[in-house]
């Protein structure tokens, strides 16, 4: 019997994780194999620059992960979410042939890649993948899928994600040397959404949050789609740097002190408690200017959901809420798996997503696909699927 392995690999500024697992038929749902860590080398807010280092990491990490499983990693998901990873909207129109003939697949086809072909020229950057946001068809009736409708003229609106070129070809050499096939590479912000993200969080407006180390990556959803991706360079470790600037102590000691916030008592306490209220405040009015640049200022009934690393600081959701000004909550899983909420580390959420999109493609019957993809994506693997 063919086992069904999916593997998810996330490289990050602090760590690189390497996720196996299997889809279990029998429950439908996903079974955690083994998840293989090692400390990131070569990585800069999140982008790969030293791509020799960041292949010595990588394949620490899969070498671990295939002793936990027992299984050879051939090929994976990989996640993308650098400095650079950003995101534009651009529409496509077409006629469609014929008196009265439903639209079909090839119609939706044309129409994406007319969309990609008035997409604003942009150096030194790469389309990782495009979503389709909605259609139109004779410029009134709105639709999320146009497939056996009627009309002589079919608009799309597109949502590219793109990243820097360089960042991107230093990513496919640093898996080609470790010797692991990209079967897919995505962005982080929409793997940990697969992962954490419920349908009506999607479906009523929601932005995902993922703190890392030196990088923020986000992705907002409305009506059940990703309407902007975007990323800052800022992360958790500003918070350490400035704990051990302001209280003159080592790196080590300031990330322990961090790390412990909650529960730490001693002379110091009331100044760690303004070092990091102050860095959180900058932290998220950088966020809050990103949601009033895209027009969503206050505008997300479902608020905010933290994921990443940086999600377990102590508080930090009550912090995005004062400054946002909207609901927010650290993620929780929202599928069954081989993991438990009790057990949930959020610097794994990314890993997770990445398994569970590997699984949805499959489903879907996709084969693997180059930078843009194959654009339609089965209708946003219809929309994560049930």
């Amino acid at each position: 019997m063919i086992r069904n392995i999916l593997t998810g690999i996330d490289i990050g500024t602090h760590q690189i994780q390497t996720m196996v697992a299997e889809w279990d038929k029998t429950k439908d749902q996903l079974r955690v194999l083994g998840v293989g860590k090692s400390v990131s080398s070569g990585v800069r807010k999140g982008s790969i620059v030293d791509v020799d280092a960041a292949t010595v990491a990588l394949k620490e990490s899969v070498l671990r992960a295939e002793r936990m499983s027992g299984v050879t990693v051939r090929g994976a998901f990989f996640s993308f979410g650098g400095t650079g990873l950003s995101s534009s909207i651009s529409k496509g129109n077409i006629v469609i042939a014929g008196t009265g003939r439903e639209i079909d697949d090839n119609d939706v086809k044309r129409v994406l890649e007319a969309s990609y072909a008035t997409l604003l020229p942009f150096n030194n950057k790469v389309v990782l993948d495009r979503y389709p946001i909605g259609y139109r068809i004779d410029n009134s009736f709105p639709t999320d899928d146009p497939v056996g409708l009627i009309g002589s003229r079919l608009e799309a609106e597109v949502l590219f994600i793109t990243a820097f070129t360089q960042n991107y070809n230093n990513l496919i050499k640093c898996a080609e040397k470790a010797g692991v096939e990209i079967e897919k590479i995505i962005a982080s912000p929409i793997a940990s959404s697969r992962a954490i993200l419920s349908k009506r969080q999607q479906e009523v407006g929601v932005m995902l949050l993922d703190i890392g180390a030196e990088n923020m990556s986000t992705v907002i959803f409305e009506q059940g789609v990703p309407y902007v991706v975007g990323s800052f360079p800022v992360g958790s470790a500003s918070i350490t740097n400035d704990i051990a600037i302001e209280l003159k102590i080592p790196l080590d000691h300031a990330e322990k002190m961090k790390c412990s916030h909650g529960g730490f008592q001693g002379p110091d306490k009331k100044r760690l408690d303004d070092i990091i209220s102050d860095r959180l405040s900058n932290v998220f009015q950088i966020v809050g200017k990103h949601l009033k640049q895209v027009g969503r200022h206050r505008l997300l009934p479902a608020g905010v959901v933290l994921t990443g690393g940086g999600a377990k600081l102590y508080r930090i959701h009550e912090a995005a809420k004062k400054i946002l000004a909207l609901p927010a909550q650290l993620g929780s899983l929202s599928v069954s798996g081989g993991l438990k909420n009790d057990d949930f580390d959020h610097s794994r959420s990314v890993v997770i997503g990445l398994c569970l999109l590997a699984q949805d493609q499959k489903k879907a019957g996709i084969e693997g696909f180059g930078p843009i993809g194959l654009g339609l994506l089965k209708r946003w693997f219809k929309i994560f699927l049930p």
